[in-house]
């Protein structure tokens, strides 16, 4: 486990949102660091498409896209 350290405004907004929503902060700790760690691999991949578009690959046909976020939702 890691242990971090939040500035009090950011302390204050996750209290009131577990007190709000009465979800342990730990739980709401997790899920949104969950969220952004798949925010930021998603970023990567869709700058990796890019760079491999812009140096000559092929991009993906609809079909080609439709298959891989089937895929990729369901795991």
């Amino acid at each position: 486990m890691h242990n971090t350290c939040l500035d009090p405004t950011t302390t204050a907004r996750l209290h009131a949102l577990a007190t709000l929503t009465g979800r342990p902060e730990a739980d709401l700790l997790r899920e949104a660091v969950a969220a952004y760690l798949e925010d930021v691999e998603d970023i990567r991949a869709a700058e990796e498409s890019l760079r491999e578009i812009e140096s000559g690959g092929k991009p993906l046909t609809l079909d080609e896209l439709d298959a891989y976020l089937d895929r990729d939702l369901a795991r």
